[in-house]
């Protein structure tokens, strides 16, 4: 029994360290919104209801697959480096 509740103690501060370590930090919401709002109105022109999804699903996944490799502060540093990359993924989630 005590073999059991050491490996469930175990287990539970193995989560506990890695959420509160390895959780991946994300922008900030008015960040996010901004540039989901300004990528899927980029074009400034009226988009038929089914173009406007398709294209904030790939702003959205663009945006996802970027804050995994540019982080908030590298983003504030040195905004080219988000452009450029948020450019690379609106690309390959096309």
């Amino acid at each position: 029994m005590s073999a059991t509740t050491a490996l469930l103690i175990g287990a539970y501060g193995t989560y506990k360290v890695s959420d509160t370590f390895f959780e991946q930090e994300r922008y900030p919401l008015r960040v996010e919104y901004e540039i989901v709002d300004a990528c899927v109105n980029s074009s400034a022109r009226a988009l038929l209801s089914k173009s406007y999804v398709k294209k904030k699903e790939i702003c959205l996944c663009a945006l996802e697959a970027t804050s995994r490799t540019v982080s908030y502060r590298e983003m504030q540093n040195d905004p080219a480096v988000f452009t450029s990359a948020f450019k690379n993924n609106v690309s390959s989630c096309n």
